[in-house]
Order: C-alpha cells, then sequence, then structure tokens
C-alpha cells in the first residue's frame, strides 16, 4: 500500500525531523541566495515569481537524498505503490482540473457579473509562461512530496488507520499557507477551512488512488491557471495574467471549489475506480488487504 511505504527501510523519527529541518532552512537558505545574487526588480513581477518559485527545488533535493541514502528505500516509493509513475493519472486530472476551473470563471462572469480585464501583454506574458510550465510543476511536486507523501507516509508509523495521517498532513499544508495574503483579503475563517478542505482533499484522492500523481495535477493545475489565466489583486499568485477579476467575492470562490472537488471526486472515483473511502478507516496493517489494479 502507498501509505505504508514509509515503514520500509530506516523510519526513525528522527530523520523525519531532520527532513523537515533541511526542507525549511534550505528553502530560506537559497531564497536569500537569490536575493542577493540576482538584480531583482521590485515592481517585476516576473521575476518575483521566479525567486518565490526556485527556492522549492530544494525540497526534491532534499527529500530524495534522504529517501534513497537514510531511509534506505527507493524514491519511486514516494510517488506511489506500484513504483512506475502513473502520467495517465496526472495528465488527466490537470486537463480536466483546468477545464472545471475555466467553467467556474464563465459562469462567475456570466450568472454572477464578475468584472474581467484583459491583461495581455505579450512580452510579460510570454515570460510568464515559460516560468509557469517549467517551475510550478517543481513548485507543487514538492509539496505534494512533502505533505501528501513523505509526511503522510511517515505517520503510518504512528497510527493504524489513514485517517489520521490524512488529517494531519492536511492541517500541516494549512499550516503552510497562512502566511498567504488571501487572508487578509478574505478572511481567515473563511481561507483557513479553504485550505484545510483542500489538503483533505488532495490527500483522500491520494491515499484512495495509491499515489500522488492525481493530487499532483490538480495542484499543478490550480497554480498554473491561478498565474496565467485568471489572477486577482490580493492574490499569492499576483502575476500579469490574462485576465484578472475585480473585487472577486471569496465565499463564491470557495464554495465554487468545493463543488469542482465533489465533481471531480466522483468523476475520477469512476474512471479509475480507485478505494472507497470507508478504506481511510480501514486498518492498512492488516495482511490480507485486497487492492485493485492501478496500473
Amino acid at each position: 500500500m502507498f501509505i505504508e511505504q514509509g515503514r520500509k527501510g530506516n523510519n526513525s523519527f528522527f530523520l523525519y525531523i531532520l527532513t523537515i529541518f533541511l526542507c525549511y532552512s534550505g528553502i530560506l537558505s537559497l531564497s536569500l541566495f537569490l536575493l542577493e545574487s540576482l538584480s531583482i526588480v521590485e515592481s517585476d513581477k516576473n521575476q518575483q515569481l521566479f525567486l518565490s518559485l526556485m527556492p522549492f527545488s530544494v525540497v526534491l533535493v532534499v527529500v530524495f537524498l534522504n529517501v534513497v541514502l537514510l531511509h534506505k528505500r527507493s524514491f519511486a516509493s514516494v510517488f506511489n505503490s506500484i513504483d512506475k509513475f502513473r502520467f495517465r493519472r496526472f495528465a488527466i486530472a490537470f486537463i480536466i482540473w483546468m477545464v472545471l476551473m475555466g467553467l467556474v470563471d464563465i459562469i462567475y462572469c456570466f450568472y454572477f457579473h464578475g468584472n474581467y480585464i484583459v491583461n495581455f501583454d505579450h512580452s510579460h506574458f510570454l515570460k510568464l509562461l515559460l516560468i509557469s510550465l517549467s517551475l510550478f510543476p517543481i513548485q507543487t511536486l514538492a509539496e505534494e512530496i512533502f505533505f501528501r507523501s513523505y509526511i503522510l507516509q511517515g505517520l503510518s508509523n504512528i497510527f493504524r488507520r489513514a485517517l489520521f495521517p490524512v488529517l494531519i498532513s492536511s492541517i500541516l499544508f494549512m499550516l503552510l499557507h497562512l502566511a498567504n495574503p488571501e487572508n487578509e483579503k478574505f478572511g481567515y475563517g473563511l481561507m483557513i477551512m479553504y485550505y484545510l478542505v483542500s489538503g483533505i482533499f488532495l490527500a483522500v484522492i491520494t491515499t484512495l488512488d495509491e499515489g500522488i500523481e492525481q493530487s499532483f495535477g490538480i495542484h499543478t493545475a490550480t497554480n498554473i491557471y491561478g498565474a496565467v489565466i485568471v489572477g486577482y489583486e490580493g492574490s499569492a499568485l499576483e502575476t500579469d495574467s490574462l485576465f484578472s477579476i475585480q473585487n472577486p467575492s471569496g465565499m463564491i470562490m470557495v464554495i465554487s471549489t468545493f463543488a469542482v472537488m465533489i465533481f471531480y471526486f466522483i468523476f475520477s472515483k469512476y474512471l479509475f475506480k480507485f478505494q472507497d473511502i470507508n478504506y481511510l478507516i480501514h486498518d492498512f496493517k492488516k495482511e490480507d488487504d485486497k487492492l485493485p489494479d492501478l496500473s
């Protein structure tokens, strides 16, 4: 099982603490290095985006080295339980999520009278597109591997059921986003609920589907869409996007995202036929588990 990959090899609690510390200090160190060595123009949104995304590459390097050299298990085990990256799942999740977000914006524009402004500037947009397509997959993969894989699997050494690792990893994911500017714009209560539910949704998909491919695709689509297609002032991804929403409603955005999550979960369950939701409370340490074909 995917979540039990963390019980293989050397699963000392100290190694998890060391990895978390190295990831945090590595991101901070690379951020400071880039600030000091590059001539960053504060008003250039593309440079600011590059500066915010590039340090996440440290997480991938740290987790890779620690999993292979210290935990003594294959790096493929952080992706799924079959040691083969399922690109079809990633691609389908990415495309469907992009389409669903586009439909949400169309509905918001015509039925809720959202005020959308065209921002297209080819000189800025091409740079934005290049940065987004190259660095957002790194950033989202780093977060997915860290929260929906490394932490989730590590907690399997403490808990007998998947529900608790799902909840704890999701709370940690929510805490990471407390500094985002959306919290000030829309209110901490609403956004804390949004980040927590989003984390739980991605962790549940990962656990039931025995791998991070779908959550990776959804997370990547969310960030690329918000940076390249439709943005708004006060967003954590404030860029020179194609469109921007003037005075968006945080409540409508959150409710519509939750509706998309429900639709996607039902569709994905039908398409990929992953395990039922009651698997989260099943004792995953039993040896007689019967898993579906996930290839």
